[in-house]
Parts: structure tokens; sequence; C-alpha cells
């Protein structure tokens, strides 16, 4: 039985302190990239934010807990894409991080995008729409790094 097609808002940040080596070669305003979306059949969002140390997965149910983390999400974030899921075939390239994780799965598999600001241009390229955030979402905080439950105080656990 094939499902229908999944529907992710995908969320790039950067700025804040630098977390590797490997962000000395990235963008400053595109060093990491989280996924999100709502299951309807659960009335819960999903947040999908692989760091350099694990991967957290939140269950949200939709109401002001999710509200307040994707308001959060978006007011840290450099740009926002909505795009569908594919069903590729082939193999990624074979390395780990945010872009590898969300690529996996966003169904992509290219040796294009190996930085967030490459998988922001490669989703562009594949007809990503992308979502304006309001001007009242941009706070000092904007581009300041987003994510992980870690930095909100908080686990992988709540919700």
């Amino acid at each position: 039985m094939k499902e229908r097609p999944t529907e992710w808002l995908v969320f790039f940040c950067g700025g804040g302190p630098r977390g590797g080596w490997w962000d000395w070669f990235l963008r400053p305003a595109f060093r990491h990239v989280v996924a999100v979306r709502l299951v309807w059949d659960l009335r819960a969002w999903v947040v999908f934010d692989p760091s350099r140390d694990r991967t957290e997965i939140l269950l949200l149910p939709n109401g002001p807990k999710a509200d307040e983390e994707i308001a959060r999400l978006m007011a840290r974030a450099t740009a926002v894409l909505r795009i569908t899921a594919r069903d590729e075939r082939g193999m990624g390239a074979p390395v780990f991080g945010c872009v590898a994780a969300v690529k996996a799965l966003l169904g992509i598999r290219s040796w294009r995008a190996l930085g967030p600001y490459g998988l922001y241009r490669q989703l562009l390229a594949r007809g990503a729409e992308v979502i304006e955030v309001p001007r009242d979402a941009i706070g000092p905080e904007r581009g300041s790094g987003c994510c992980s439950a870690a930095e909100r105080g908080g686990s992988a656990r709540e919700g």
C-alpha cells in the first residue's frame, strides 16, 4: 500500500557559536537544518532535529506547545521551505550530519547538497515553496541557531 506524499517544513538556521570544525566551511546563516510536519491522523507535529551528537524526534500534540515550538523555530530560522517528500532511487552521499539525515527523511538521493545551503538550493530547484516568515516573528535571535531540546533546556521526552 502506497502512502500519500508527506509534506514537510524545512527550517534552515545559522548563527550561534561554531559547533565543530565543519562550521568553518558553512555559510553563517545556514549551519543547521530541521524538518517539521503535521501528521493529520494523529493531530500532532513531528519535529525531526538531527544534531551532531544525537537525533531528536519530538511528537507534539497540535496545540499551544506545538505552536510555541514552531514559533521558536520560525523566529530563529534564516529560511523556511515547504516540500513534499519523494521516493527516489539510488544512493545518497555516505556522510552523516543534519543535511544527510533530512535528505534521507525527504527521500532525496543526491550527492549535490552536502551543507545546509546546498540543501536549500537543491530543494528550491526541486520546486520547494518559500514560506514567508512574519516580520513580527523576527527577533534579536534570528538565525542564532535553532533546535535541539538541550538548547531549549528540555529533553526529547517532553511533549
